[in-house]
């Protein structure tokens, strides 16, 4: 482990950032909990003269718990409310963090 690691470990585990969640893989259908922190960017975006709505639900999820995230992985809340991953945006620099675009699951 290096700084850079336990620092994304202590913002998962702080309660205010991450929630705790079941991660279906769509591949297997394999359940893990996990930790992940949402980023909801603000909905209206203007450019120049053009205001683009955004309706984008971003998710951070730590490689080191969930390895291989993919397009049609759920995310299920305590709520039972889901997320359906429809795209992988990023990975961060350290290789330890993937961004994962997501939308409301809806059956």
């Amino acid at each position: 482990m290096n700084a850079f690691s336990d620092a994304v470990d202590a913002i998962f585990n702080d309660p205010n950032m991450a929630s705790d969640v079941i991660w279906r893989s769509a591949s297997n259908a394999q359940e893990r909990p996990t930790r992940i922190i949402q980023k909801r960017p603000q909905p209206d975006v203007g450019l120049r003269q053009s205001t683009f709505e955004l309706d984008a639900i971003l998710v951070d999820v730590r490689l080191a718990e969930i390895p291989d995230p993919a397009k049609g992985d759920r995310i299920r809340f305590e709520d039972d409310a889901e997320l359906e991953i429809i795209g992988l945006v990023d990975t961060d620099d350290m290789g330890l963090v993937q961004t994962c675009e997501a939308q409301v699951y809806e059956p």
